[in-house]
């Protein structure tokens, strides 16, 4: 099968206008981490044909940065008409947003053992399947974690610059 090259908002027209093709990319942050690796997993992206389920994975456009950016993150509740999301890196809800800004579903993503920007070498990688119940309680489990996760960052991050200053002592053999 042939692979084309397409950007996402060429993906959205295309599915707009009735296609039913997947779209796959590596990912640029790390706010969906550890499920996510940044430059490491590539995720596929099917289009939104059935009503979201709390613990989706969802591919999205935002605009609160003040310019057109495309976000995967999981799916939270819906808050009126709104849908409410969160990166599995993140301590906060991201705004509500219209359920038309959400474009598509990741149905899989791709553990790649080593990455270079632009090569997409599919079917060399572990599938880690992400529409299904499964997944969906991971995400359920980590979402309910919140209040954890946020109390042990202090330490956390304390704990990683006592461990950095450590090992730069160490180097430096004094």
């Amino acid at each position: 099968m042939k692979k084309h090259t397409i950007s996402v908002e060429e993906w959205h027209e295309l599915v707009n206008n009735g296609a039913e093709i997947p779209v796959t990319f590596y990912l640029q942050g790390n706010s969906m981490a550890p499920l996510l690796r940044i430059r490491r997993d590539l995720v596929t992206v099917v289009p939104l044909r059935r009503e979201l389920i709390p613990g989706d994975i969802v591919l999205f456009w935002d605009m609160t940065r003040g310019e057109k950016r495309y976000v995967v993150h999981r799916f939270r509740c819906f808050r009126g008409d709104k849908v409410i999301t969160i990166g599995d890196n993140c301590y906060n809800n991201d705004a509500p947003l219209p359920r038309e800004q959400v474009l598509g579903l990741v149905s899989y993503a791709e553990r790649m053992k080593k990455h270079r920007e632009g090569d997409l070498p599919a079917g060399s990688g572990k599938r880690i399947e992400l529409d299904n119940a499964k997944s969906r309680r991971y995400g359920l489990i980590w979402m309910k974690l919140l209040p954890v996760r946020r109390a042990a960052q202090g330490p956390y991050r304390f704990a990683r610059r006592v461990g950095s200053k450590v090992k730069r002592t160490l180097r430096k053999g004094c």
